[in-house]
């Protein structure tokens, strides 16, 4: 779309009214300057019609279609690389932008050239409409070092994933190859180009997921492979090799500390057993290393 300011990508598979309450969201944002393009990886449900509708409807919507599928992460990387406008920002098939995200994103980036994303509040939802705040979308306003090291103390739930971005930025981030936590790695290199600041009172709201669908995304990722038991060694050995100088010590700490986690969080729920002995001594090395050095700093 010939003047758009932002493209917002909307991978999607077998979305349904969740997705077609989703486009309606991006639809109505109130900067007008926007292109909506969705690629549609094989869904077999009511969801190519929704899309086939806005196309028609709303000139601002670009289909991709997805034959034969593809893995998600590729059905992500289509909707960036069809996009060729300033910003970027990825919508997840049950995600609820506020109208106004946009425009205050498109706002802030311009009056401040240090940042690379603007990044929305996040609230997560249930099935039963109860919402919770994200812990994963704090601001990260210090130098490159610094930034990298406090997003991997705690990237919990990554909610800046779905800010809007610097398209070029994105470009650069994006990893060649797939592997567990491929969305972290992004929002990582990301850092390189500048701050992700917050956008106050901008509420996105996403759908809640249970602990077991990270353990089903894990399982799908490594089958049977014994990388299943230390799901972020590749993202850990992604970052090391392509980011380093982004790598203060305490930030080598801390992926050593998340690929540690990844290892005792999958034991607790698939070997309860042996891991509630991994919990335990996880959490008395912790304990020590921090009564001994204190925080990690850069």
């Amino acid at each position: 779309m010939t003047g758009a300011r932002v493209t917002v990508g909307m991978p999607v598979f077998n979305g349904g009214q969740g997705f077609a309450r989703a486009l309606d969201a991006i639809r109505s944002q109130t900067l007008r300057e926007l292109e909506i393009v969705v690629s549609d990886n094989g869904s077999t449900d009511d969801t190519p019609e929704i899309i086939a509708a806005a196309v028609r409807e709303d000139p601002r919507v670009r289909a991709i279609v997805q034959n034969p599928a593809v893995p998600a992460w590729s059905n992500f990387r289509a909707v960036l690389d069809a996009a060729d406008t300033e910003f970027f920002m990825w919508s997840a098939a049950d995600d609820l932008a506020p109208p106004e995200m946009a425009e205050r994103a498109c706002a802030l980036l311009d009056a401040r050239p240090d940042l690379v994303a603007a990044i929305p509040e996040v609230r997560f939802v249930d099935d039963a409409g109860r919402m919770r705040p994200a812990q994963g979308g704090f601001e990260l306003l210090g130098t490159s070092r610094e930034n990298a090291r406090d997003f991997l103390a705690a990237p919990i739930d990554n909610s800046r994933f779905y800010g809007v971005f610097r398209r070029d930025a994105l470009a650069r981030a994006m990893p060649t190859e797939d592997f567990y936590g491929v969305d972290l790695a992004v929002s990582l290199a990301t850092l390189r180009d500048g701050g992700q600041a917050l956008l106050p009172g901008v509420v996105l709201v996403r759908g809640d997921s249970p602990d077991t669908k990270y353990l089903d995304l894990v399982d799908r990722y490594y089958g049977e492979s014994p990388w299943r038991y230390a799901a972020f060694a590749p993202f850990a050995w992604h970052v090391v090799r392509e980011l380093r100088p982004l790598l203060s010590p305490a930030a080598l700490a801390h992926l050593l500390r998340l690929t540690v986690w990844s290892h005792v969080a999958y034991t607790r729920l698939r070997h309860p057993a042996y891991g509630r002995v991994a919990y335990a001594l996880a959490g008395l090395a912790e304990r020590a290393r921090l009564r001994v050095a204190g925080p990690p700093r850069a």
